[in-house]
């Protein structure tokens, strides 16, 4: 019988012997955690966790990895549990995952101090099988163990440790099939728990199970669109709502996806009362139709934005009957594609839009201004970016009304509709009773006109260093062209310092006026008037709320609206004001009044509020209610002199009429009246006066069209355009959007489809332009134009004005050479290879250097077949002088004045906005003259490509023109000279480019006549026409013939054949990336190119002429 002898156990020395034979990062992390486990471990327990620590390191191939980890993670992990004792069931655990994969054993060290803040020591060997679980002996499903060990302490924050269990299988199912997809739910887990909780865990990983069953691929979708769905619904719904996804997703398909995200979106559009009865009728639906039931969620938001839950429930039920009688009709009422889910819902809804109403509502608007008046939706006036901003508001640009898409307001259909009626009958007022009509040379009616003198300004307003603008504004009458396009409320807001002030007062003056005449001509509008107006002061703000001059304009609106015996709060201190104010409104209740009458009450009651600061109002104020009628019957006479007295105290502290406070904050504008919308008379006047084509500047002198700089000088101070709208892009963006879009409506007109235009009186009835030819002017040339139509031309219908552009400087010039210095030098290379003496192979000659080879064959062929040969069978090279002349027409309208680049990220570095209006004046400039010095625009391209063309085409000597041209309609067709095609180069034409500017329209087809003809005075054997443009032909009466813009296009093709037809090679460039919508038309055969790229313009030119005349 053998000895049985105990093994003897290595000491420590041995142990310490065979860790330091380890490599040396085991001995690092030994020595780092070893003093501190010593004193915290019993000896035993120390030695054999020093001898754990050996075995982890022998388990598998680099397993030493893994008692690196082992070793740091130990005074953590003996921080985390409640005693060493439970030491081994940790180290149990990673000597057992040591075993299969270091990898695995590594991530689970490292992981167990977060586990164990969540959980005890027993609940460790749950973990490891679970993690165990994922790794099946392949390196990926060991990439997914270790990731799980990882990241599932973190999930523990949200859920139980059964829960992340079975998540692990889930994971399991999904790694069967993927184990990419498996670490990609794995690592989404963290942020969609957070979404979970205690009584939603169990539905959702039921929804993840029954996706990795029948839809595995779907697995990281699912995960993540159920968490987000989560609190989107009722709380005590969400179980539910998981249930419904759950029993869908056990089928094939992906129909509960739509559920979680689209039905989700849709229960959170609803308010979570609403929640229980959605997801009963829901219910109903899955055992009819899943398809019907999803879809029927989505349609509950906007089924309920048009009727009430009640009637949604009949029009449930409905769907309900329609659905069991016929799948497919019943899922298409859901959907709200069935014309009888239509019907059921017009039925069942209070709201009114404006499509089902602009017939009727156009009609009775067209009465009420006596014009062909357009009705439109308000969003449509906000996207032609003129300074509209509210797409909800009503409002007129002096042709068409533009209202709000649909209204809700009400519980019943009538009432609504005669909101919109309201809406109507306002904006059709100031129409019909002439808002847009002011004069400044027409007196008023009611009021003696005040005397607006220099003086009185100063007495009546703040006095403020001037400005650059201000110092431009006295000499505007210098300016040629200037003033006669100035509309006159343009100079009536002028006269007053505190432009927004006067434009607030106005605002409400002209919309009593017009609410006056409408009431008094439209009896049997006078009490759905009157209630509306009274409806329209609930929810306005309190005065007593306001700062001092704020609240009187807000008691001035409140007078505007309501008649005795409503009442108004008035402090006592302000009370003789107040009564002043009062008067002036009642005065203004008048049939004779006209718009006038209005400016001269908005200077009356302005003279009284500029001189109220506008500071916080005190505590000891003493407001008393008082009745609006009293207060207008026992006013003093408006009209009579304003005393310094009569408001330069306020609450017993003396001040300066006009200076304020030191008390003083900004002034804000009033909250609009909503159903007098956004009233802009300065802009609509404007608007008229660019659509009539200028002002007269007396009886026989036709002032100049207007230019980009004159726009933007009378709309930079404007009080009716939104500050943030004018930094986000309309008057200071250097694209011009803002600009260009008030020139385009000056050329096009605000409607292609209806041909509106301002008449004479501002009344919305089109001026008729004359059908006769133009008659002959000196300094002028005329040309037809092709009526596409009538197949004919129509003669001496266009007239061309040509003058040399006005110089700059040459500074231009010389900057894009040496800022393109490279590109100079590679077109001038270019060019230079096409010296005017080239030699050319000329072929088919009777004799020569050589046999033209294919002409021999020829030849030969010819003869066999018994026909008589061609002789010519020779080719020689011939030195052949190059003889081109070319002339180059530059697009200068308007629309190049557009960006090509993007602002810069530091654009916001100049502050915020001042709301002080002199202040923001010096930084509207500042600005400008930043983006001047920043930005490059379409016009700038066009110079730069010009430079760099002269420059290569001075080297090889063809004879070249350069013109620009715009205009604004058939009679000023403008065509500037910038170098002539007679005119050798000179500093003089350097400096026309500098002057090469974006003006006013395109018409294209009397610019190409023109450039044709003077080529054709030109003996030349190779001529060009070289067109580069920024978009399609358009102008006044020119692409708007017959509400088509093919017009233009149809004349433009005719202008480039006729050129052909001269011997001319026409070419046609566009920057428009849209060009090929229209260029294939407007071109035909003739070669044309859109570039795609417009910043390659400069070097693309270049190549296009070398390729075009070799």
């Amino acid at each position: 019988m053998a000895d049985e002898r105990p093994l003897i156990e290595p000491t420590r020395e041995e142990l310490l012997e065979q860790i330091a034979a380890l490599p040396a990062a085991v001995g690092h992390a030994y020595r780092d955690a070893s003093s501190v486990a010593e004193r915290r471990l019993t000896a035993p327990t120390y030695d054999a966790w020093l001898a754990d620590g050996l075995t982890i390191a022998r388990a598998s191939f680099r397993a030493w990895e893994a008692t690196v980890e082992y070793f740091k993670a130990t005074i953590p992990v003996l921080d985390a549990l409640e005693g060493a004792e439970d030491l081994s069931i940790w180290t149990t655990g990673g000597k057992d995952l040591s075993s299969s994969s270091a990898t695995v054993s590594g991530s689970y060290f490292r992981s167990s101090a977060r586990f164990l803040g969540f959980e005890v020591a027993n609940a460790l060997p749950g973990w490891i099988d679970s993690g165990r679980r994922l790794y099946h002996g392949t390196w990926k499903s060991g990439a997914l163990a270790a990731r799980f060990f990882e990241l599932s302490p973190s999930l523990l924050d949200h859920v139980r440790l059964s829960d992340v269990t079975q998540f692990a299988e889930f994971l399991d199912g999904i790694a069967q099939h993927s184990s990419e997809l498996a670490e990609e739910c794995l690592n989404i887990a963290p942020e969609c728990f957070e979404y979970v909780d205690e009584e939603t865990i169990e539905g959702y990983l039921d929804l993840l199970r029954a996706t990795a069953d029948q839809g595995w691929k779907y697995a990281k979708e699912t995960q993540r669109a159920a968490a987000i769905a989560l609190p989107r619904i009722s709380k005590t719904e969400r179980s539910r709502f998981l249930a419904f996804a759950g029993s869908m997703a056990q089928e094939r398909g992906k129909r509960y996806l739509s559920l979680l995200t689209e039905g989700s979106r849709a229960l959170d559009d609803l308010d979570f009362h609403m929640h229980r009865p959605a997801l009963d009728m829901f219910e109903v639906l899955m055992g009819l139709s899943q398809e019907a039931a999803v879809e029927f969620l989505r349609a509950i938001p906007p089924v309920l934005r048009r009727v009430d839950a009640a009637a949604l429930n009949r029009w449930y039920q409905e769907g309900v009957r329609v659905l069991e009688q016929n799948d497919a009709a019943g899922i298409g009422f859901f959907k709200l594609e069935s014309a009888r889910g239509e019907a059921i819902i017009q039925e069942l809804s209070a709201t009114v839009n404006l499509e089902e109403s602009a017939p009727v509502l156009q009609m009775y608007a067209r009465g009420l201004a006596g014009s062909e008046i357009q009705l439109k939706p308000s969003p449509d006036l906000t996207k032609r970016t003129m300074g509209w901003a509210g797409e909800a508001r009503p409002t007129t640009d002096g042709l068409s009304i533009f209202l709000p898409e649909e209204i809700a307001l009400f519980e019943s259909k009538p009432e609504n509709f005669g909101w919109y009626k309201v809406l109507t009958t306002h904006q059709a007022g100031h129409i019909e009773f002439g808002s847009f009509e002011y004069s400044g040379g027409r007196e008023p009616v009611l009021f003696p006109p005040a005397k607006r003198t220099p003086a009185d300004q100063t007495a009546t307003a703040p006095p403020t260093p001037a400005t650059p603008l201000d110092e431009n504004a006295e000499n505007r009458s210098e300016i040629p062209g200037l003033t006669a396009a100035l509309s006159d409320f343009e100079q009536f807001f002028d006269t007053f310092e505190d432009r927004q002030l006067a434009a607030d007062i106005f605002a409400a003056v002209e919309g009593s006026r017009v609410d006056f005449l409408v009431r008094w001509f439209y009896a049997g509008l006078r009490k759905s008037y009157a209630q509306v107006q009274k409806a329209a002061v609930a929810g306005r703000p309190a005065p007593q709320d306001l700062p001092l001059r704020e609240a009187l304009v807000e008691l001035l609106i409140r007078m505007t609206l309501l008649d005795s015996p409503s009442t108004i709060p008035v402090p006592k201190e302000m009370r003789d004001t107040v009564r002043r104010v009062a008067g002036v409104l009642m005065r203004l209740r008048d049939i004779e009044a006209m718009v006038e009458d209005s400016a001269e009450a908005t200077t009356l009651i302005y003279k009284l509020l500029i001189e109220i600061p506008n500071q916080p109002v005190q505590e000891d104020f003493e407001w008393q209610e008082e009745d609006v009628g009293e207060l207008g019957a026992g006013a003093p006479d408006p009209t009579a002199e304003i005393s310094d007295a009569d408001s330069s105290t306020v609450g017993g502290n003396e001040f300066v009429p006009g200076q304020g406070t030191e008390q003083d904050v900004p002034y804000s504008p009033p909250e609009e009246v909503d159903y007098r919308g956004d009233f802009k008379p300065e802009l609509v006047q404007t608007l008229a006066n660019l659509r009539k084509g200028g002002q007269t500047t007396d009886e026989t002198t036709q002032a100049p069209p207007l230019t980009e700089e004159m726009i933007r000088q009378l709309l930079e101070k404007s009080a009716e355009i939104d500050l943030s709208n004018v930094v986000e892009g309309d008057i200071d963006d250097p694209s011009g959007l803002f600009i260009s879009s008030l020139m385009s409506e000056a050329i096009e007109g605000p409607d292609a489809e209806f041909h509106d235009e301002m008449g004479e009186t501002g009344n919305g009835r089109k001026p008729q332009e004359s059908e006769d030819p133009l008659d002959d002017e000196p300094r002028t040339a005329l040309y037809p134009e092709w009526d596409f139509q009538a197949l004919d031309y129509k003669p001496s219908w266009c007239r061309i004005r040509e003058t040399v552009i006005a110089e700059g400087t040459s500074d231009f010039y010389r900057e894009t050479l040496d800022q393109n210095a490279g590109l100079v030098n590679e077109v001038r290379r270019q060019f230079e290879m096409i010296m005017p003496e080239t030699y050319r192979k000329e072929k088919h000659l009777p004799d020569g250097e050589e046999f033209d080879l294919d002409a021999v064959i020829e030849s030969i062929v010819e003869r066999r077949a018994g026909a008589q040969p061609n002789e010519k069978v020779y080719w020689r090279r011939n030195k052949s002088e190059r003889d081109v002349a070319v002339i180059f027409l530059l697009d200068m309208s308007a629309s190049t004045a557009e960006a090509i680049e993007d602002k810069p990220n530091d654009e916001d570095e100049e502050g915020e906005i001042p709301d002080d209006p002199r202040q923001y004046l010096f930084w509207l400039r500042a600005r400008r003259e930043q983006a001047k010095r920043s930005y490059r625009r379409i016009i700038d391209l066009e110079k730069e490509a010009t430079v760099l063309l002269i420059n290569a085409l001075e080297t090889i000597g063809d004879t070249y023109g350069i013109y620009g041209f715009s205009g604004y309609g058939r009679e000023n067709v403008e065509y500037y000279t910038i170098k002539s095609i007679e005119e050798r180069m000179s500093d003089s034409v350097q400096r026309r480019i500098d002057g090469i500017t974006p003006l006013h329209a395109t018409r294209m087809g009397p610019a190409i006549r023109h450039g044709t003809a003077k080529l054709d005075e030109i003996t030349a054997k190779t001529k060009l026409l070289f067109l580069i443009s920024d978009g399609r032909p358009q102008d006044r009466g020119y692409s708007r013939e017959g509400a088509e813009k093919e017009y233009a296009v149809q004349d433009t093709h005719m202008a480039l054949l006729e050129a052909k037809g001269h011997g001319i090679i026409p070419f046609c460039l566009t920057v428009d990336r849209s060009g090929h919508d229209y260029m294939k038309e407007m071109c035909g055969d003739l070669p044309y190119e859109v570039l795609a790229d417009i910043k390659s313009l400069p070097e693309r030119l270049p190549q296009l002429y070398r390729r075009l005349t070799l």
